[in-house]
């Protein structure tokens, strides 16, 4: 497998893996372990605003690390607590299931940010014209990704109880996971060249995080990520709790609401190139 192709088929896991975070889990733990639905509204919120706060700061240092550190320490070892993570996010510990939520919720979130910047980040390998054709087919593998991570909850649902449901997607979640990280590893991350990483992260490496200059662009971010977790996550609640829709039906507009960002995106992209 080429270069390009292992390296954009990580994005497709991630987002697999990463989709079903904020949209069923709060639905599973509200039906399962009844959690009150105005508890979870406000842990979701907290969380992300903590996602916002943590973002640039996992951002900078990691620019800071070299490719060998990248290679050995961030990508291994966070693959692991990132999977260990989202396994008990799905299949929680019934002793204090409030306290595994938020907990295992928190890590997972992290450590998917983690693994996320610094595969966005390994981008700067490629270049010229190739660095587009990476990139946009690192973002349709990530968007094919977030539709299978969508849809395959909802036909597990339509045939098993939800605790059975979500411990058999859990499992698939790992196999997707391991699966693509193997490829990305063996066939991409264990052949970067060190020196022309670090020179390419050197060039692009930020003066100083509390930067003055830096402050709007993290105030944007902060507003940006918060805006767009809301209608994500509020979507399944709608469908789910408030018009009693069926999962079948649940998904479905869960997939044609992404569809819509999809478009959207592109539709911007077309504009800017027309003008």
């Amino acid at each position: 497998m080429s270069k390009k192709n292992s390296y954009s088929s990580f994005g497709f896991a991630l987002a697999f893996s990463s989709f079903p975070i904020y949209i069923y889990t709060p639905i599973y733990y509200i039906e399962i372990y009844k959690l009150d639905i105005f508890l979870i509204g406000i842990i979701l919120l907290f969380l992300r605003i903590l996602d916002a706060i943590l973002d640039p700061l996992i951002g900078y240092y990691s620019s800071k690390l070299s490719v060998e550190k990248i290679k050995k320490y961030i990508f291994n070892v966070c693959i692991l607590f990132y999977a260990v993570s989202i396994y008990f996010l799905f299949n929680p510990l019934h002793t204090n299931p409030t306290i595994s939520f938020i907990i295992f919720l928190f890590l997972t979130t992290f450590f998917f940010s983690i693994l996320n910047i610094n595969f966005y980040s390994l981008s700067v390998f490629f270049k010229g014209e190739m660095s587009s054709s990476v990139s946009a087919t690192r973002e349709f593998n990530s968007f094919l990704g977030m539709i299978f991570g969508a849809v395959i909850p909802g036909i597990l649902l339509n045939f098993y109880n939800s605790e059975k449901a979500y411990f058999i997607f859990s499992f698939f979640i790992l196999c997707i996971l391991f699966l693509f990280f193997f490829i990305f590893s063996r066939n991409f991350l264990i052949n970067l060249t060190t020196v022309k990483f670090e020179n390419e992260i050197k060039r692009m490496q930020i003066s100083s995080l509390f930067n003055k200059e830096y402050i709007w662009f993290y105030t944007v971010h902060f507003i940006s990520v918060l805006s767009a977790a809301l209608p994500a996550v509020m979507i399944i609640f709608f469908c789910k709790l408030l018009f009693k829709i069926r999962s079948l039906y649940s998904f479905i507009y869960t997939i044609l609401f992404f569809i819509g960002c999809f478009i959207i995106r592109y539709m911007e992209k077309i504009k800017f190139k027309i003008h």
